[in-house]
């Protein structure tokens, strides 16, 4: 077991062979003001060193089984499998390496506290815990890619089960329903969600859609019509023009 410096490095001594390296997710504190450890990462990057040296492996976002919580750190008398295969847990962040004469390098992990990656009422990669994060963290200096700098934005990655970019076909389909006919991401509270209590925090679902597709299409409302005039206006008379008109709405991605 290592500690990484105040930069993130981090170093192992070994003899030539086959090893794994695990970051245990609950001691990834964010750098943003607020930080006290009880926030909870995501896992967004990884390297695989099998090839004798750090190749990036971008999906796994979520780790490797995103509807599961991350196991507990090595005791020192556990084995992979053992907390690996703890029921409701997985090792979600670990790189497998292969050490011959050489040392190798830049074998990296990414994380941030912004991705929601499953359907569960609470924990890591939940709406829930975005929302604990984002009242804990800071926005000084925020900036999510393709969103307003100094928003905390809700980036929904939940699987349907196929590949997407940061997604891979070993994940679990985590929606309900059928992909492309009526699929969603539908979160089931247990109890109800924490007051948002930090500015600009948004939660965007669709970002749901732009991340892993449009798996509930169609429309609602309507009959199937793009639009609708209703009532009869200010001036109470049905077809003069000045009636209301409402629209029909995409079918959601997420539910909750």
């Amino acid at each position: 077991t290592t500690t990484t410096d105040s930069s993130g490095q981090y170093h192992f001594d070994v003899v030539a062979g086959d090893y794994r390296v695990r970051v245990v997710t609950d001691t990834v504190n964010s750098n943003r003001t607020g930080s006290n450890g009880s926030e909870l990462a995501v896992q967004t990057y990884r390297t695989d060193g099998t090839s004798g040296s750090a190749v990036a492996v971008t999906n796994h976002v979520g780790g490797e089984r995103p509807e599961e919580a991350d196991a507990v750190a090595n005791s020192g008398a556990d084995s992979f499998a053992d907390l690996a295969n703890a029921s409701g847990y997985e090792i979600q962040s670990v790189s497998s390496i292969s050490v011959s004469s050489a040392s190798i390098s830049g074998l990296d992990f990414g994380f941030n506290f912004n991705t929601i990656v499953n359907t569960n009422d609470s924990g890591q990669g939940s709406l829930r815990q975005f929302i604990l994060n984002s009242n804990l963290l800071a926005n000084t200096n925020l900036e999510i890619e393709n969103q307003t700098a100094g928003k905390d934005v809700s980036i929904f990655m939940i699987s349907d089960g196929q590949a997407h970019a940061g997604l891979n076909t070993s994940y679990a389909n985590l929606l309900t329903g059928t992909v492309g006919v009526d699929a969603r991401a539908v979160v089931s509270l247990i109890t109800s969600l924490p007051n948002i209590s930090a500015p600009d925090t948004v939660i965007d679902g669709s970002t749901q859609t732009t991340f892993v597709g449009n798996s509930n299409p169609g429309t609602l409302g309507l009959g199937g019509a793009a639009s609708a005039t209703v009532g009869v206006g200010a001036d109470g008379l049905a077809g003069t023009g000045d009636e209301l008109t409402i629209t029909a709405f995409a079918r959601p991605e997420l539910e909750i």
